[in-house]
């Protein structure tokens, strides 16, 4: 019970009278942000280029079936993982 006594005691605090037009000079300022030309650009490059590597990636795969790739590696093609 003491805990909730605790709480009677908090007072109100006053803001800033300013307070509310600067959140609002923040978030108008905010939402005029722009990225420029530049960030764009090298943004849509290197996603360009992404795709086109995984294309490429993705053709070089096609030439090599799966059942050569995965003996060549050693792996086990079987999907079971114990020994029963």
């Amino acid at each position: 019970m003491e805990d909730l006594e605790l709480f009677k005691k908090i007072k109100r605090v006053e803001p800033d009278p300013y307070l509310f037009t600067r959140v609002k000079a923040k978030i108008r300022f905010a939402a005029e942000e722009r990225i420029s030309w530049g960030w764009s650009l090298a943004g849509s490059l290197a996603f360009g280029a992404l795709v086109v590597f995984n294309v490429l990636t993705m053709q070089t795969q096609r030439a090599y079936p799966e059942a050569t790739l995965l003996q060549q590696m050693n792996l086990d093609t079987s999907n079971q993982l114990y020994d029963e």
